[in-house]
């Protein structure tokens, strides 16, 4: 929400948007490294600036799975031709357990409606439906809206689909073949352009790089388990609490237990490469789903939560940079689109009686993936009393630099400043992870933990030095022990609303 705000404003402003001295002032922060989502802000500002960052959020998030669906229904309708089973398809996708997932609140991940137009755009080129300079046009515009989205899926896109090319290449006639590489050939072409309409972007991706951590995230600890693809977790409704012994087990939360397909959709693609098993784009379509599934097990094999010694083929890629920091669970919204695709083709394949019969069992196995209304809730926006109290803004002037606590993610310091329509910057902040030089503050630690050294005081008042910051605001919430840490110093206190403002000192002049 902070990010959808902050690029109007930015640009309403005067300010450049790809660095922001609002968090961890005064250097600031490079906002390509963070999930800054420029395209969606953008697209979204006249909500923005209308009904604030919320209502943007709100809208943006409950349109996410919808514009997914309709895009994978257009991809299945002109591979297809039916459009009731492009129908079933679109819901297989856009309303599949990665995306169920990712809507908990990962707005950058949740909007993947460019990956099947990206998909639709290579089908309608290899048909010869499309000129090449539309092609590459329409890729490059496509390439570079999905980089203002998510650089992870970006990344990801462009590696897993080389390897699903190359699966393709590999089945395909030799006549075909040549399309193939004249395809690779126009890729390369719109990724060449989209580089150069993206250089501002990419540019601050270059400079940003030592403040970045080497990975991010552990590829190991964000991989899918292969019981995840059978069994059902708490993000789905149906079978949820049937397997909660086991699902409890995988790694990484609810919103990033996105593997799960059905037994009904595994039992699809089994009917359909056994069907389909003479045709090569048929057996390609089912080997890119197993390469996909594959890839997104990690660099190691986790099974029922367990990590094991068996290396899988995606260790190699955590060695690559910037890949290496994409997390292989994720791939399973690939998994889910080539398996939408592959019951679209089944059910389309249907003739005379059979064809109800499969659009029943394809509706049952969207039905499997309904979520689990417990899981999805309205919540209120953590708001506070303090910015409309009048005396906070002669206590704390516009422009002020402060420190909240509880501190970055474990505070409410993004939305604070929401609140008081960015009227003042924090040394601090909440955009992913602290900057590496940011880290290497023993007062940062402390912020982060709550404990506090024999040399906290000296600590605390250099940071606040070099850091030009004001004031310190200690809302409900704090640690204890680091709270009665700065209460201690004695520094002038005003308490508004049951937030204690700590001004701190002036230099001593000589």
């Amino acid at each position: 929400m902070w990010f959808l705000n902050w690029w109007p404003f930015a640009l309403l402003h005067g300010l450049n948007p790809f660095w922001t001295h609002f968090v961890w002032y005064p250097r600031g922060f490079d906002t390509v490294w963070a999930t800054s989502v420029p395209t969606l802000a953008l697209a979204a500002a006249p909500l923005t600036l209308l009904a604030g960052a919320t209502a943007s959020y709100n809208f943006l998030t409950l349109l996410a799975p919808v514009l997914n669906a309709w895009c994978c229904f257009f991809l299945v309708r002109c591979i297809t031709r039916d459009a009731k089973a492009s129908f079933i398809a679109g819901l297989l996708y856009g309303f599949s357990s990665y995306e169920l997932g990712q809507m908990l609140g990962h707005l950058n991940l949740d909007f993947t409606f460019l990956v099947p137009l990206v998909v639709l755009l290579v089908v309608k080129r290899v048909r010869e439906e499309i000129s090449p300079t539309a092609f590459i046009l329409l890729l490059t515009l496509a390439l570079v809206l999905e980089l203002g989205i998510s650089e992870e899926v970006f990344a990801s896109l462009c590696v897993l689909g080389a390897l699903v090319w190359t699966v393709f290449l590999a089945f395909a006639h030799a006549d075909k073949r040549r399309i193939f590489w004249r395809l690779a050939t126009e890729i390369m072409g719109a990724g060449l352009f989209a580089t150069v309409m993206a250089s501002p972007f990419l540019y601050y991706l270059i400079i940003g790089m030592d403040r970045v951590p080497s990975a991010i995230n552990s590829a190991a600890n964000f991989s899918a388990d292969p019981l995840n693809f059978i069994l059902p977790t708490q993000v789905t409704w149906f079978g949820n609490s049937v397997f909660a012994g086991v699902t409890a087990r995988i790694l990484g939360g609810a919103s990033e237990e996105g593997g799960y397909l059905g037994v009904i959709v595994i039992l699809i693609l089994g009917l359909y490469y056994w069907e389909a098993r003479a045709h090569r784009d048929a057996r390609s379509l089912l080997l890119s789903i197993a390469v996909l599934a594959l890839c997104s097990l990690g660099p190691w094999l986790h099974l029922d939560g367990v990590r094991t010694s068996i290396p899988l083929p995606w260790l190699f890629f955590t060695h690559l940079p910037l890949i290496r920091s994409a997390l292989p669970i994720r791939f399973t919204m690939y998994v889910s689109l080539a398996a939408a695709i592959s019951v679209g083709c089944w059910i389309a394949a249907g003739r005379g009686g059979t064809k109800p019969v499969r659009l029943v069992l394809g509706m049952a196995a969207y039905l499997c993936l309904l979520p689990n209304p417990q899981l999805f809730k309205w919540s209120d926006m953590p708001a506070d009393r303090l910015f409309h109290d009048p005396n906070w803004s002669r206590v704390v002037p516009r422009g002020a630099n402060v420190v909240i606590l509880p501190f970055a993610q474990n505070g409410p310091d993004m939305s604070w400043q929401l609140d008081a329509r960015m009227q003042f910057t924090q040394s601090g902040g909440y955009v992913g992870y602290p900057p590496l030089d940011e880290w290497a503050s023993p007062i940062v630690r402390d912020f982060f933990t709550g404990r506090t050294e024999s040399h906290f005081t000296h600590d605390l008042l250099t940071y606040c030095r070099t850091h030009h910051v004001s004031d310190i605001i200690i809302a409900p919430g704090t640690p204890q022990a680091l709270a009665d840490a700065i209460r201690k110093i004695g520094w002038t206190t005003v308490r508004i609303d049951g937030d204690d403002i700590v001004s701190i000192p002036p230099p001593e002049t000589p």
